[in-house]
Formats: structure tokens, C-alpha cells, sequence
């Protein structure tokens, strides 16, 4: 609703109007339930409406109290509003407004309408001042402050002396923020009488209120109102303001409470009014709170001296002296925040002039020993402070800004220059950064504007430094550039500035030379320059300033500014050393005759415990040896010998401190003569290096061995001869480009530096023995004559052992935990770059494959360390090394490294090392070393990018901690390497990763098992000609490999191998001795079907071209043959692999009838052992031990592997059958071989009868070799065959007859008794052949019975009985034809000494009546007739065999009776 009237206030109408006054009215008065809220509402309705219609509102709002009493509280408040809101239209309508409240005040007792009404009155006369201060706006000007003065005058003997109350009440912050403005507005007078009263009653409120802001804006009011009607009564009042004031202006100000804030900034507005009329009586107030040693009460006062010097300068124009004097009491104040203030008071007195009073220099003393004395305090370590409290670094800020803003007046000029520039160099140097920038800029000013007090009047200011003590202390403090946070380049920029008053001659010179020194240290703020390195600027620039000048009375004054100089720096060695520097020179340029002089005084003066000065001593007596070498050296030696007698006159008590301070007196000399060195001509140089400076340096070297063995020794003397023979050597070097010499003593020199190193700890790094030694070995390898290879390998070895096996250790402490100096840290890091270095230098003097290679073979066996820092450093060497090969390279000639695959090899297990930056820098080795091969090889631009973008992808998959990741990026580098390696270099890279699987980090093992495989399987093919080799190592190191992982990887690998070289890699495999490595490679071919397959094939081959052991020709060397020990052995772990099983399957007939052929010819057999005569069987059990022992092993090998054979092609029920009936036991033993094998071949006929065939077909060539043994285990498997009636409808029963047949005829006994046994078998196994073999059989063994072997009567009885079998089954038909060539062959058997032959004899002969009847009948009778005598003679004989009753066993005598009666018959 506020809204819509604001916005439409100009067409209400009078009657829309006046409802909803009456309406707001009443929600705002009338309405017993109404809310707060709603009262609000209505009350801004109504000052929304009066707006336009002023007095409407005021007739509805005014109408109570028009009738005596007290309007509602919500009608003032539309009163108080609706006047703040339309001052213009409301304040002239104020007055009569007043007239009608007044009376009705007098009656108001409740605190919260007095609280209304004094709000009200507040608010009506701030109006009332608003209005009269716009002039311009005002309607109406008759309006005048004195038109409410009556009204006023009321209003305040209400407020103040009747509803003012004496305690504390929130009434009090309304009445009194009332009286502030009621009391602008009341009658002079009145005021003026009331000031006694009035300003204690309100300071009173200050105890019992806590709200102070509404008090103290109250009674600024009313002082400014006193000052500006220019009450006398005020004066006896500024004591008890002052006092009370200050007190609550002393109290520490929270600036995050914005009252107490705007309270505070009150006060101070009351001492800028009171400023005005009583200036005195503040300022004396003030400085009286100066004296005090309360930090509050001066902070209050130099707070409220530095507003009023601000706001009133001109009030306090009598009282400057006054306050600069009174300020001196508080610059002793060791409080920040007092030292802050008086800054800041003495900034704003600088600005109105006071500094240019006596005393004034002091303050601005006051702010540049504090900017000195924050700075040192700031390199301390801080302690906890106040949040409140002015830090160091704070107050040093507000000086420095401070010291600026003094600069820039041009009031300030003439009181800083040139005392600031005096006080500084005098006592404050450390603050010349700061005030550098103000004095440069001072000094311009004065230059530019052609003032003469630019130019300095040395001899009116005595105190002041003459231009040559001027340049020494501008260049001591530009000697120290980091320090004072930039002073060196301060201290720069001021010479340049004050150049005229130093020398007019250098003018041009500094322009140019100092800005770019400047620049340097600029360019170099964030990695300062080397101490030594920014000295030597700073020496040039001395030396060119000193050949600008060219005075020698102003050099000689010089010389002697530097030498006090020196005299007055014994605290601070780093200014000393520098300045026996700048001596030097100076006496260089100065051409003085009296050198030895000052050469002793510089011996005399330094510190030789110090190294700088140690060091700033030997420099300048370099430069002075410039001029005069002989004075320098003789002055030299002069000093030597005093040394010498100083030590030998040496007390005992005082000895070892004597010692000590002698040896650091050689150690100067030591540096000399280096520096004599450096600074000799070149065409003198190796005339006096060996003819003076050598000489000088022989005791020292005579002595390092002792040194070396001292425990607790100093170091001093030994790192000082270091440093001098690296000078000589830096100094030879240089010389030799002019004049080529050869230098006489580099060797031994080198020994020196090589026996320092050696001698120093590995297990810890404390001094710089290490770099520096190896520094100045980097500068004496590079002269004449060259290292032969000997030295420069003992070298190389002594350097890497020295750096490589330091054990680390935390960089800022000890071995024990002691903290080490802060230069320490980089002790290891200077260490590195030494070797790196020193081994660069190498290479580059044979940069080629071969100088490469000749580093290299040092540093890979630290590459393959078990202890990762060994590892990193070696690595990061490599990579280090190889860049600088790389980067040296002519691009024209460029030539890969000889070994190259070894270091390939070397470095891809780094590749996935558990180190992440060994990873990195192994990749980054390979980059290179790919890189090289590719230039090398003139491989296309566009393949080598295209190489470059795989090793990058790949180096980011190496920086993975994934092991998944790290596998896959490893086996993408191997089947890189393995793409782009020369095949020259595969064999050596092979052998390094056979390395590499026995690695002690797990991971990097694997990844040279992985490369292995990778090149295998890629280049495996091009491997021909080193084959053995490779597979001799690679077998030795499986060995030693102790993952299962890497095992298995290196077990594919032969696998590979042996599908790309079969032949070779089986002949070589059956040399290895027999174990488990060996057992496993043979299981991992199995696992491969066809792999396996023909592998055993090849196995096969030479097992069935082997001979038994026992029948070797001693001429036969078993490299022409393999081992068949090894072949069984192989073929058993092969099928003893399950996954085998195919290729068993498909081999089937082939192993087992290789392996049975075998095994008959391992069994030292010729015979069985039942039928072996007696003697044969003695010899025959006599072999050599050493041959049974080997056939024994042979044999059991070969029966494991048939046994392995079979249960590989699923024949488990074969094998079981021959162990339940013992028969592989009988096959071991010669004498029942050919019973084992009888079992063997029923227990095949009866569960593997479809088998049979293509062993057959494969036994049966067997029986016509020349091997005894196989033939007869043939013979015995073929004769047990024969016996088995599963057998009989198999087509091979042809081919056992026929081979059985066939083994008749052969020499051996063995194996035609086991074929005539077999033949045997046929009338039992298969009868249904004998009438097909009929004539066969018979006639085989009619010429048995032909032949002579009668002395063999187990042999005869075998053919005997064979023969009186196979007659039984034939027809007479069949046996005719023989009849009479069996008969006459029988018949020699019936004389036989053998009774168990002549019954077998006789039994065959009975057999043959048979035939006695058809054609045959009598061809048989005239048989029976021949033999008739004998077979009567032998009726007599007592044999149980031969006289046999008719059914038993001997029916031959019964036949031939029946066959004479019934002949008789006939």
C-alpha cells in the first residue's frame, strides 16, 4: 500500500485521501488486537500520505494532544518520520508543532514515551539544521535558528535537567543524542550558562552507559557549538574533557566493531574542534602523555599529535619547536606499535615542515634505524605474538614507505642530502637498499637542476668519507649481493649516482658498466650468481675504473683507504677476503715498488683459520704477480720460512693449536701458489709452474699420505692443495692452446687427486674432497700426454665407487642425526656434477663407440645394484652420458655404440624398475640408443618420428603404478626393440637379459623375461648361428631364477626356440644335464600339440639310431650321437606332460616300439636265462660294474617311460596288468627279460589289441638288425603273441609267423630258440594257420634238425617239442612231403647224451607214424626198419621218460607197435 501511494501520490484525491488517513490512523491506534507489524504499516501509510498532504496528517495526528493529553506513541513516531522524510515541507511547520507538544510533556511519566518524545525532539531539531544548511533549497528564508531558540531553551531544560537520569537507562543514549542537536539551536546565553553544567553531565554518562558512540557524537556537538559562539566558559572546561576523552581513547580499539570504531574517530574530532581555540592547552596536555611510559597513553597521544598536526596545522605553527623536542622523549620506545605511530606522526610533521627545524635530522634518524633494526629482527626466528602487535616486518614496510615519501618532497631535499647518504654509510649500511632508491633519486634531482650541493666538500666535512673510502665501502657492500635483500645492486645504483664525486673520469665508464651489473644481479634474483663468479665482476670493474682514472696518487690513496678498511673488518671475513681482492688489483694497477711489503702485511693481516680470506689473500697475491713475479714468489718463500721455524720453536704445551695455525697459514700459501699459477704468463707458465710453483708445493704433497691416515684431521691444507692443483692444471690448459706443451708431472698429480678420493668414506659425505678431487682431475686429463688405458680405467672405477656407494642419508644431517651446516645439503649434488663432469671430459676426448663403451663397462655393473640408490645413480648417469654422446655426434658420421644390444639389454629391466625416476631415465637411455641406431642405419625421417611417438607413449605408461599398466607398456618397448635391433646385436642383447632374469627387483626380472620372449618369438629365426651358446646360457641361468612367473616365461621362450630350430635346439636340449630345469623345458614343448609331436619324432630318431650301451664301439664319440639316456629322459618328461596326451595318441606305435626296441637293447641278454648254458650264464653275469650300472639306469629310465607312455595314451589297465603279475621287475632283469616282455605283449593282445598292428608292422624290420638284445625282446613280444587266442583274427598274425620264420636264420642262439618258441605258440594261439605255414614250418625245421648245434640240449629240446607240436595240428598230407627229412634228422637226436632230448627225439619220430599209412607208407617203413635197432636198444632204458605206459608222455614206442601189427595183418 506504501508502494501504491509513493507511486500515485500526485492523483489521490482529497476525499481518498482523507479515508485513508482515518483508516491508518485507526489501524495505528484504535485496534486493541492489532500487531506491531501492522501499527508499522500504518504509521509509514501516513508519512507516505503526508507527503502530499501535510497538513491532513499532521490535524489527525496532533488532534490528541491539541486536546491536553498524550498523543499515541505511533503518531509521533508518523511525527518523527514524516519530518525527516519532507524536511522542506515540515521543519517551518516544526515550531507550532513544538508549541503543541510542550504542554503536554510536562505530564509524560512512562521512560517509553519520553523515550518517543525525545526522539522526536531529536529528530526535529537535526531536521531543523538539515534545512538551514541547505540555503539554496530552503522555501522559505524567514525560517532562521533563533525562530526556535524559545522552543529550544524548553526542550533542554526538559531533556537534560528533568528526564536525564543519574544511572544507567537506555532513556539516556535518546536524551542525550537529543541534547546534541537541541543544543545548536538554543539561545548563546543560555548555552553559555549552561556549559558548566552540561559538559560534566554528559562526561558523567561515560560511567554508567555503555554505549559511548551517541555520548561522545553528543558532545562533539556541543563543544563545536561552544568554539564556534565562542564560549569563555569552555576554557574551564578542557582539563576535565581532556582527561576524560583521552582516557577512553587510550582503551585498544576492536576495528571489527564498527561503533567503537566510529566512537573512537569521534573523540579525535573533539580535540580537532577544541584545536581551534585552545591549540596550547592540547598540545602542552599531550606531550605531557608523552612522558609516560604507559604504551597505551602514548599511543592515544602521538595518535591525537599526529591528527591535529594534520587537521590544524595552523593552530600549532607557534608550538613546532615545541612538539620536535617533546617527540625526542618517546624515539627511545622499544614498543612497535609506539614506533609505528611515530612514524607515521613524523611523516605528517615532514609534510608541514617541522622536520627542517632543529632536530628534525633525528627523526628522520629515527625512521632509518628502525627500518635497520626490523630487518635484522626479521631474519630471526619469530615468536608468538599479539594479532595486534606491529611485527618487525610490518614497521620495517611503513619506514621503508616512510623514507620514500620524505624523498619525494622537495621541502625534505636539503635535510636528507647529504646526511642521509653519511648516516647510512656511517652506521646504517644495513639499510641501503632502502635508501638507495631515495639517495639516487636525491642525487639526480640535485644533478639535473645543477645544484651545487650535489658535489661534496670533503675537507668541510671531516667525518665525511673521501671518494676513495667511498668507492671501497660502496663496493665492500656491492660484494655481498644477496645479502639486505638486494643491497649489492642498492649499493651499485648509489656509485653510479655519485660518480661525479668519486672521480670525474669514471663517469662515462660507470654508465656503461654498472647498469649491466645491475641487470645481472636483477636477472639473477631468484638463483643468485656464484659468490666467486660475481666478485670477479666486481674485480673488472675495479680494474677498469682504476685504467679510466690512471692516477697513481689517487690509486696509492686508495690503497690505503682498502688496507683501513681491512683493519676495521676483522669481524666479517666475507667483506675481508673480498677487500685482499680488490687490494691485489689495486696494487696491480698501482705500480708500486714496495710490493713484498705489502704482500707480508696481507700474509700478516688475514685470518687464515677463515677461508674466504684464505682464499681473497692467494687472489690478490695472484694479481700482484702479475706485475712482478719474482718479488711475489720470493715474498712467498720468505713467509714459508717463517712458518718453518715459527713450528719447529713451538712450544709443547701449545703444539697442536700451533699446528693448526700453521697449517692454515701453508694452506694460503698452497692457494698461491695455485693463484701464481692462473695469473703467470702463458709463455713462462710451465717454466715456473715446475721450476717455482711445483717445488713450493713438494712438502705438501710428501705429507698427504700421513694426512690420509689421521682420524680427526683438518681438512683446511688438503682442500686448499686440491684447489691449487686444479688452478695449475685450469693454467697449463690454457696456456696450451697458445704454446702446445706437454706437462711432466700430470700423472702424478692425478694420483694424488685419485688417492684422495679413494681414501674418503663410503658410507658418508661430509667434506668437498670428492668434487673438488675429481674437479681437478677434470682439468689435468685434458693435458699433455694422454692417459694410457690402465690409469684412465683405474680412474673411472675409483670416481663411480666413490659417488655410487654413498649411502644416503637425510640432507641436513649427519650419519648420527647431527645437523649439518646448510651448505651440506648440496654437498651430494656438487659431488654428481664433479663425476659427470669429469667423465664427459673422458668421452669427449674419444668420442666414438669405443670411448663409450669404455665408460659404459664401468658404470653397468651399478646399474644392475640391489640397492635402488646404486641403481638411480648409475642410471642416471647412463642417461646423462648418452645425451652428451648424442648432442656431440657429428651429424654426418654418426655410429652406433659397439655393444649396442648388451646395453639394451642391460637397461630395459630399469624400464619397470619399483624407482619411478629409474623408470624415467632408463627411457630416456633407450630414446637415445634407438635414436643413434636409427641415424646410425639412415632410417627414413618419417620412421623414426613415428618411433619416437611409440617410446613416448610408452615412457608415460611406464610412470603408472598399475603393474598391469607397467606389464603392457614393458611388452610394447620389447616388441619395439625386438622390431628395430640390428640382428648383429641380437645375441649380445640376449645374453644381458639372461642377466636380467635373475634380477633382485621382481618387476624388472619379468620384464626381461618378457623381452626375451618378445625377441624370440620375432627374431628367433635369425638366432642360427649362436643357438648353443644361447641355449647353453639361458639353461645355466634358469637355474638361478627364483620367480615362477619369470620361469614360466623363460620356459615359452625355449618353446619358441625349438618351433623355429627343432633339430639343433633337441640336439643341444639331450646335452644338458638331466634335472629339473631341463625336465621342465621338455614339459613345456609337450604342452604345444604339434610342437610336441615332432619333437618326439625327432626324439625317435635318434633313439632308434642309439646303440645298446653295451655294444658302443669305443671309436663312437657321443657327440656324434646323443645320449640315450637323455633321449629317454626327454621323451618321459614329455609325456609325462598331460597336455601331451594328442600327440602320444598320434605317436603311439612309434614309441612304444621305439622304447621297446630300446629297452631290449639296454638288457645285457643273449639268451633267456632258462636255457642259457651253465658257462654262458657265469659270463654273462660278469659284466663291468660301470657298464651294468649305466644299463641298469638305462633300463629303469626306459621302463618308466613305456610305463608313462602308455598311461599317457589312456592304457592304465595295461600297465596295472603287468605290475599285478610283476612283470616290470621280470623286464629289468636280464634273466627274465623275455618274461616280462611275454607279459607285456598278452596284457596289449587283451586291452589294446587295436594297437597291435602298427607295432607289429613297426617290430618286425627290428628282427633283422644287428643288435642281439632287440631282436630277441622282439622275438619274445612276436612269441607271446602267438600264444594269445585274442590274437588270432588279427591280420598281423601273417607278419609275426613270417618274422618268426625269418629269425630262424639268425646267428644269434637267443633269438632263433625265442623265434622256434614262438613258433611253438602257433598251434595254440592260432591253429588256423598251420596248414597255410604247413610246408614253411617244416621245412624250417627239418634244416633245425639238420643243423650241428647237438651240443645245445635246452635247444633241442625246445625244437623237439616245437616241432611235436606243430605235427600234432598238421594233416599227414601236409607232413608227407617232410616226413623223411624230419625222420633222418631225428634220428642223430636218439643217441643224444640228453635223456630229456631222446624222449623229445623219440616223441617226434612217434608223431611221424602218422604218416605210415598212403604214399609216405613206405618211405616211413623203410624209416622204421633203419631205425628199429636203436629204438629196441633204448626199450631197456631205466628213463621214466622213455618207457612211459601208453597214455603217459612217450607215445612213440605204442605207435610204432600198432603200426607193425597192422602191417602184419595186411
Amino acid at each position: 500500500m506504501v508502494m501504491i501511494v509513493q507511486d500515485n501520490l500526485s492523483f489521490i484525491q482529497h476525499h481518498v485521501a482523507d479515508s485513508l488517513i482515518v483508516m491508518a490512523y485507526l489501524r495505528a491506534t484504535t485496534l486493541i488486537k492489532a500487531h506491531k507489524q501492522s501499527q508499522e504499516a500504518a504509521c509509514n501509510l501516513l508519512v507516505a500520505i503526508g507527503l502530499g498532504f501535510t497538513q491532513e496528517v499532521l490535524a489527525v495526528t496532533l488532534e490528541d494532544m491539541k486536546k491536553g493529553y498524550p498523543s499515541h506513541v505511533y503518531m509521533i513516531k508518523t511525527l518523527i518520520r514524516l519530518s525527516s522524510a519532507h524536511v522542506h515541507g515540515m521543519v517551518p511547520l516544526i515550531k507550532p508543532i513544538l508549541e503543541v507538544i510542550m504542554p503536554v510533556l510536562m505530564d509524560v511519566t512512562f521512560d517509553y514515551h519520553k523515550s518517543v518524545f525525545a526522539a522526536a525532539l531529536g529528530a526535529f531539531s537535526k531536521n531543523i539544521l538539515l534545512y538551514m544548511d541547505d540555503v539554496e533549497k530552503r522555501p522559505q528564508t524567514t525560517v532562521t535558528k533563533e525562530s526556535f531558540a524559545n522552543v529550544m531553551d524548553i526542550s533542554y531544560d526538559l531533556l537534560f535537567n528533568k528526564w536525564l537520569e543519574k544511572t544507567e537507562s537506555p532513556l539516556n543514549i535518546i536524551i542525550v543524542e537529543a541534547l546534541g542537536y537541541c543544543t545548536t539551536l538554543m539561545p548563546k546565553d543560555s548555552l553559555e550558562v549552561e556549559l558548566p553544567r552540561l559538559i560534566p553531565g554528559i562526561l558523567l554518562l561515560y560511567k554508567f552507559q555503555s554505549e559511548h558512540l551517541v555520548i561522545t557524537r553528543s558532545l562533539c556537538q556541543i563543544v563545536a557549538t561552544a568554539v564556534n559562539m565562542g564560549s569563555k566558559s569552555l576554557g574551564t572546561q578542557i582539563e576535565d574533557l581532556l582527561n576524560n576523552l583521552h582516557k577512553q581513547f587510550c582503551v585498544p580499539v576492536d576495528y571489527d566493531n564498527r561503533l567503537a570504531a566510529e566512537n573512537h574517530n569521534q573523540i579525535l574530532g573533539c580535540y580537532t574542534v577544541l584545536a581551534q581555540d585552545h591549540a596550547d592547552s592540547i598540545i602542552e596536555f599531550f606531550l605531557r602523555q608523552l612522558e609516560t611510559k604507559n604504551p597505551q597513553t602514548r599511543l592515544g597521544a602521538l595518535s591525537v599529535l599526529k591528527q591535529l598536526i594534520r587537521a590544524v596545522p595552523s593552530q600549532l605553527e607557534r608550538r613546532k619547536v615545541q612538539i620536535v623536542a617533546g617527540l625526542k622523549l618517546v624515539l627511545l620506545d622499544n614498543n612497535n606499535n609506539v614506533k609505528k605511530l611515530i612514524v607515521e606522526t613524523i611523516g605528517a610533521m615532514a609534510l608541514e615542515g617541522y622536520l627542517d627545524l632543529e632536530g628534525g635530522r633525528i627523526m628522520v634518524e629515527f625512521v632509518m634505524k628502525q627500518y635497520v633494526l626490523c630487518t635484522d629482527s626479521c631474519n630471526q626466528i619469530p615468536l608468538d605474538i599479539d594479532e595486534d602487535q606491529v611485527t618487525h616486518e610490518d614497521l620495517s614496510r611503513i619506514c621503508e614507505v616512510m623514507m620514500f615519501t620524505l624523498t619525494v618532497l622537495e621541502s625534505m631535499e636539503d635535510v636528507l642530502w647529504p646526511f642521509l647518504l653519511h648516516i647510512t654509510l656511517a652506521q646504517y649500511t644495513k639499510g641501503l637498499t632502502m635508501v638507495s632508491p631515495c639517495l639516487t633519486q636525491l642525487a639526480k634531482k640535485k644533478l639535473q637542476a645543477g645544484d651545487e650541493k650535489y658535489f661534496l666538500i670533503y675537507k668541510q666535512r671531516t667525518n665525511f668519507p673521501n671518494p676513495q673510502a667511498l668507492l671501497t665501502q660502496l663496493l665492500v657492500i656491492a660484494g655481498c649481493p644477496c645479502e639486505g635483500e638486494g643491497r649489492g645492486a642498492a649499493a651499485l645504483r648509489l656509485l653510479q649516482a655519485m660518480s661525479l664525486n668519486i672521480h670525474a673520469a669514471i663517469v662515462q665508464r660507470w654508465e656503461e658498466e654498472i647498469p649491466l651489473l645491475v641487470n645481472n644481479l636483477v636477472e639473477t634474483s631468484e638463483k643468485p650468481l656464484p659468490q666467486q663468479e660475481w666478485e670477479e665482476r666486481l674485480i673488472l670493474l675495479l680494474s677498469k675504473t682504476l685504467e679510466t682514472i690512471h692516477d697513481e696518487q689517487w690509486t696509492c690513496q686508495l690503497i690505503d683507504e682498502i688496507t683501513q678498511q681491512i683493519s676495521i673488518s676483522h669481524s666479517y671475513p666475507q667483506q675481508k677476503g673480498f677487500l685482499y681482492k680488490c687490494l691485489g688489483m689495486v696494487l696491480h694497477h698501482s705500480g708500486s715498488t714496495d710490493i713484498k711489503r705489502q704482500i707480508g702485511q696481507m700474509l700478516q693481516s688475514a685470518q687464515h683459520r677463515e677461508a674466504v680470506e684464505r682464499e681473497g689473500v692467494a687472489v690478490g697475491i695472484g694479481f700482484c704477480s702479475i706485475i712482478n713475479f719474482e718479488a711475489t714468489f720470493s715474498s712467498l718463500m720468505d713467509y714459508n720460512l717463517n712458518l718453518l721455524k715459527k713450528s719447529r720453536s713451538s712450544l709443547h704445551v701449545d703444539k697442536d693449536q700451533s699446528d693448526l695455525e700453521v697449517d692454515n697459514a701453508q694452506s694460503t700459501l698452497v692457494l698461491c701458489s695455485g693463484y701464481l699459477a692462473i695469473n703467470a704468463p702463458p709463455d713462462l707458465l710451465l717454466s715456473q709452474t715446475e721450476n717455482h710453483i711445483l717445488p713450493l708445493l713438494n712438502d705438501q704433497f710428501s705429507q698427504l699420505g700421513q694426512r690420509l691416515k689421521e682420524e680427526s684431521q683438518d681438512l683446511t691444507l688438503t682442500l686448499s692443495l686440491i684447489k691449487s692443483v686444479t688452478l695449475i692444471a685450469r693454467a697449463v690448459q690454457c696456456s696450451s692452446r697458445t704454446f702446445p706443451s706437454s706437462f711432466s708431472r700430470k700423472s702424478e698429480l692425478l694420483k694424488y687427486m685419485q688417492q684422495l678420493i679413494e681414501a674418503e668414506p663410503t658410507e658418508l659425505l661430509q667434506t668437498p674432497i670428492r668434487p673438488l678431487a675429481m674437479n681437478a682431475c677434470l682439468y689435468l686429463v685434458q693435458l699433455n700426454p694422454q692417459l694410457n688405458e690402465a690409469d684412465q680405467c683405474q680412474l673411472i672405477k675409483s670416481c663411480l665407487r666413490s659417488i655410487f656407494s654413498l649411502v644416503p642419508v637425510d640432507p641436513n644431517q649427519d650419519q648420527n642425526g647431527t645437523p649439518l651446516h646448510p651448505g651440506g645439503r648440496d654437498l651430494y649434488t656438487d659431488s654428481v656434477a664433479a663425476l659427470y663432469c669429469l667423465l664427459k671430459q673422458l668421452l669427449l676426448q674419444n668420442l666414438s663407440p669405443e670411448g663409450l663403451q669404455t665408460i659404459y663397462k664401468y658404470v653397468e655393473m651399478w646399474i644392475i645394484s640391489s640397492r635402488d640408490y646404486e641403481r638411480e645413480r648409475a642410471v642416471d648417469m647412463t642417461s646423462k652420458l648418452l645425451t652428451f654422446y648424442w648432442q656431440e655426434l657429428d651429424a654426418e658420421n654418426i655410429m652406433a655404440p659397439i655393444d649396442l644390444g648388451a646395453v639394451v639389454g642391460q637397461l630395459l629391466p630399469r624400464c619397470v624398475d619399483p624407482l619411478l625416476t629409474i623408470r624415467q631415465r632408463a627411457m630416456d637411455c633407450l630414446y637415445i640408443l634407438l635414436k643413434i641406431q636409427a641415424c646410425s642405419e639412415g632410417v627414413n625421417p618419417d620412421e623414426q618420428y613415428e618411433q619416437e611417438g611409440i617410446l613416448k607413449r610408452i615412457g608415460q605408461q611406464l610412470v603408472s603404478t598399475d603393474t598391469t599398466v607397467l606389464f603392457k607398456g614393458c611388452t610394447e618397448l620389447a616388441q619395439l626393440i625386438s622390431q628395430h635391433l640390428p640382428r648383429d646385436q641380437l645375441a649380445n642383447l640376449l645374453f644381458m637379459l639372461f642377466k636380467g632374469l635373475v634380477d633382485h627387483q621382481p618387476s624388472s626380472s619379468n620384464a626381461a623375461a618378457v623381452t626375451l620372449k618378445a625377441v624370440v618369438k620375432r627374431r628367433g629365426p635369425e638366432l642360427e648361428d649362436q643357438l648353443s651358446e644361447i641355449l647353453e646360457a639361458l639353461h645355466l641361468q634358469m637355474a638361478a631364477i627364483t620367480q615362477q612367473e619369470v620361469t614360466l616365461t623363460v620356459l615359452q621362450t625355449f618353446t619358441l626356440l625349438t618351433s623355429q630350430h627343432l633339430p639343433a635346439v633337441v640336439r643341444c636340449l639331450l646335452r644338458f644335464p638331466v634335472g629339473e630345469c631341463t625336465s621342465a623345458i621338455w614339459r613345456s614343448v609337450a604342452k604345444k600339440t604339434q610342437l610336441a609331436a615332432t619333437s618326439l619324432k625327432q626324439l625317435m630318431q635318434y633313439l632308434n639310431r642309439s646303440v645298446a650301451f653295451s655294444e658302443r664301439s669305443h671309436s663312437v664319440t657321443e657327440t656324434e650321437s646323443p645320449d640315450p639316456l637323455a633321449v629317454i629322459c626327454a621323451v618321459y618328461e614329455m609325456v609325462s606332460e598331460p597336455e601331451s596326451a594328442e600327440a602320444v595318441n598320434t605317436l603311439y606305435s612309434d614309441l612304444f616300439t621305439a622304447l621297446l626296441t630300446h629297452l631290449g637293447s639296454s638288457i645285457y641278454v643273449n639268451v633267456p636265462s632258462d636255457f642259457i648254458p651253465c658257462c654262458e650264464l657265469e659270463q654273462s653275469e660278469n659284466p663291468s660294474t660301470t657298464a651294468v650300472c649305466r644299463s641298469r639306469e638305462l633300463c629303469l629310465s626306459t621302463v618308466k617311460t613305456l610305463r608313462a607312455v602308455l598311461n599317457r595314451a589312456h592304457n592304465e589297465v595295461v600297465v596295472d596288468f603287468i605290475q599285478e603279475k610283476g612283470g616290470w621287475d621280470l623286464m629289468l632283469d636280464p634273466h627274465t627279460h623275455h618274461k616280462g616282455i611275454a607279459l607285456l605283449a598278452r596284457a596289449m593282445s587283451l586291452f589294446n589289441e587295436h594297437q597291435l598292428v602298427g607295432i607289429v608292422v613297426d617290430l618286425a624290420p627290428v628282427l633283422s638288425t644287428t643288435q642281439v638284445g632287440q631282436k630277441a625282446t622282439v622275438a619274445a613280444f612276436f612269441a607271446e603273441l602267438l600264444k594269445c587266442t585274442s590274437t588270432s583274427h588279427m591280420l598281423f598274425t601273417n607278419t609275426l609267423v613270417d618274422s618268426l620264420l625269418n629269425g630262424l636264420l639268425d646267428s644269434t642262439l637267443a633269438v632263433r630258440l625265442l623265434c622256434i618258441r614262438g613258433l611253438g605258440n602257433i598251434p595254440i594261439g592260432v591253429p588256423g594257420l598251420m596248414e597255410r605255414h604247413a610246408s614253411d614250418l617244416l621245412a624250417a625245421m627239418s634244416n633245425i634238425l639238420q643243423s650241428k648245434d647237438y651240443h645245445e640240449e635246452e635247444f633241442m629240446t625246445e625244437v623237439t617239442s616245437t616241432l611235436s607240436k606243430i605235427l600234432d595240428q598238421l594233416s599227414v598230407n601236409a607232413i608227407g612231403p617232410f616226413c623223411i627229412e624230419i625222420a633222418k634228422g631225428i634220428r642223430s637226436f636218439f643217441e643224444f647224451k640228453s635223456t630229456q632230448v631222446r624222449a623229445a627225439a623219440f616223441t617226434v619220430f612217434g608223431t611221424l607214424a602218422k604218416c605210415g599209412h598212403g604214399h609216405s607208407r613206405t618211405s616211413f617203413m623203410e624209416q622204421i626198419h633203419l631205425n628199429l635197432v636203436s629204438l629196441l636198444l633204448h626199450l631197456n632204458e631205466k628213463s621214466e621218460e622213455q618207457l612211459a605206459p601208453p597214455d603217459s608222455p612217450r607215445p612213440f614206442i605204442w605207435a610204432l607197435i600198432l603200426s607193425l601189427l597192422e602191417e602184419g595183418k595186411q
